[in-house]
């Protein structure tokens, strides 16, 4: 029996598309939850909801879940799957499992990944931010449905490439980047711009952008983000708001943003990961971003766990 040397922590929506490419390549791990469960059962985009039988195109595989820290251990490839506001209640699985030679990889929203966890990790683990594009509902604990392509994005130093080459040739593209940072630039000004207004209107984003004036928004939105990008150092030109919103309309379709989703779940949302980092960047580079003050100011105020 094949002892795994993957373990994989918070089986949310993301961490079960996860494991179900792992699956796919034939990759053995474990998984670190607050629920135990014993299956995944994973409906893939294009099929119908999860039905009480498995559907044609679905997978069924058993796993192993472990719910206590302190009966697990170090592991080669640690893989972080919570939401960014979930670390710190993930602080003792890394502290146990990740280890001076270990690899974790931290598949979240936002652009702070690896300051998120050095705290609990140490400098000594090579640590691989993951921009991810997994569109996923979780149904219940280990039942979960993808709604589109799933994709991953990571840098292109040695520990990134291993990491990426764990999901050849499986449903999920796992690419690599000389410019992260851009990239992850790009995704989180689309992030923070979009989840202001989704979730103070509590619409989804093709709803709020049937409005003109909400599409306009949703453009100066994007384009101070943008500003900051710039100064912060990633290659994002000004002005790309207008064309941002343009393509957003068209492909936002009825999708539930997952931080409208947790909005609307009164459940805490990544509000810190996706929107304040937009004003402590601004703040750095002297920059003014008078919308996302105004928006993020009503996300906090709105959030349960507001400071």
């Amino acid at each position: 029996m094949v002892t795994p040397q993957v373990l994989l922590i918070g089986p949310g929506a993301i961490g079960l598309t996860v494991a179900g490419a792992l699956h796919e390549a034939g990759v053995a791990f474990d998984i670190a939850a607050r629920t135990p469960f014993d299956q995944v059962h994973l409906t893939p985009a294009a099929t119908a909801p999860p039905a009480t039988e498995p559907a044609a195109g679905d997978t069924v595989f058993p796993v192993s879940v472990f719910t206590d820290p302190a009966e697990s251990r170090v592991y080669d490839t640690v893989m972080l799957a919570t939401k960014a506001n979930q670390v710190h209640g993930a602080a003792d699985w890394l502290r146990t499992c990740v280890g001076p030679q270990s690899t974790l990889a931290v598949f979240q929203n936002g652009i702070e990944h690896v300051e998120r966890v050095r705290e609990f990790v140490g400098d000594s683990p090579a640590v691989v931010p993951v921009m991810v594009a997994l569109p996923a509902h979780r149904e219940s604990p280990g039942r979960v449905s993808v709604e589109g392509e799933a994709r991953i994005t990571v840098p292109d130093d040695p520990a990134s490439v291993a990491l990426a080459a764990l999901f050849d040739n499986t449903f999920m593209q796992a690419v690599t980047s000389n410019d992260w940072h851009t990239a992850a630039w790009f995704k989180l000004l689309i992030n923070a711009s979009s989840g202001i207004v989704t979730v103070l209107t509590r619409k989804t984003l093709g709803e709020v952008m049937a409005d003109e004036e909400a599409a306009a928004l949703l453009a100066g939105l994007i384009d101070e983000a943008a500003a900051v990008a710039e100064a912060d150092g990633a290659r994002i030109s000004p002005g790309v708001g207008a064309d941002i919103a343009n393509g957003l309309t068209a492909a936002a379709g009825h999708h539930v943003p997952s931080i409208l989703a947790d909005r609307l779940a009164g459940v805490p949302t990544e509000w810190r990961a996706r929107n304040d980092v937009v004003l402590r960047r601004a703040a750095r580079h002297g920059i003014e971003v008078p919308l996302h003050w105004a928006g993020t100011t009503l996300l906090r105020l709105g959030d349960p766990d507001q400071p």
